[in-house]
């Protein structure tokens, strides 16, 4: 496996075809390449899911399959139906991944192997250098929303000059608090 941090610029400039991942199908994990869509059975039945996440994925997934070809470029997408992620991925090291934020399935790309380039991942305010900087100072607190704190700071997200807008960064601690005791509601509308 390669990791594309730091792969040779000429073997970055390959075509490979991207393989897509529950989670990867908006447009910022299509770079215009050729692409690979795997439906595999495994990622509904492996762990207890929540049906209507499961609809959004297949969903997702079968929208991107669909928007590509009505627009005439379904000869860049390989669109594969197939009971387990390694079946659809036997006998290929053409491909490359845009690095998951799934604990399983990153485990699950360390050890492909075979030509298979890892690109970093995408979709976040901050890369994960930044975080394991950030992690590493060891300020003692470590809590996100201190890095929280940090990026609202660097990007000016809700904030007034120097200042939260509302006047805290967090509201973190008020989440931690329990519930009141004896309580069998919070207060709060019954769900639709």
């Amino acid at each position: 496996m390669t990791d594309a941090r730091t792969a040779p610029a000429d073997r970055r400039s390959e075509r490979r075809r991207r393989l897509i991942l529950p989670g990867q199908y908006g447009p910022d994990f299509d770079d215009g390449g050729p692409l690979l869509v795997v439906e595999a059975r495994e990622f509904f039945t492996a762990r207890p899911v929540h049906r209507a996440k499961a609809h959004l994925w297949l969903s997702a997934l079968r929208h991107l399959v669909r928007d590509l070809r009505d627009r005439g470029e379904g000869d860049r997408i390989e669109h594969v139906q197939v009971d387990t992620l390694r079946q659809a991925l036997v006998g290929r090291d053409d491909l490359e991944v845009v690095d998951p934020p799934s604990r399983t399935l990153r485990a699950q790309v360390r050890h492909w192997g075979r030509g298979t380039e890892v690109l970093p991942s995408r979709g976040f305010v901050t890369d994960e250098d930044e975080f394991a900087e950030w992690a590493a100072q060891g300020t003692g607190r470590f809590r996100m929303e201190t890095f929280y704190e940090r990026v609202r700071r660097r990007e000016g997200w809700l904030m007034r000059s120097d200042a939260p807008v509302g006047g805290r960064f967090s509201l973190d601690e008020q989440n931690r608090e329990s519930p009141p005791k004896g309580a069998t509601t919070l207060g709060l509308p019954e769900p639709w």
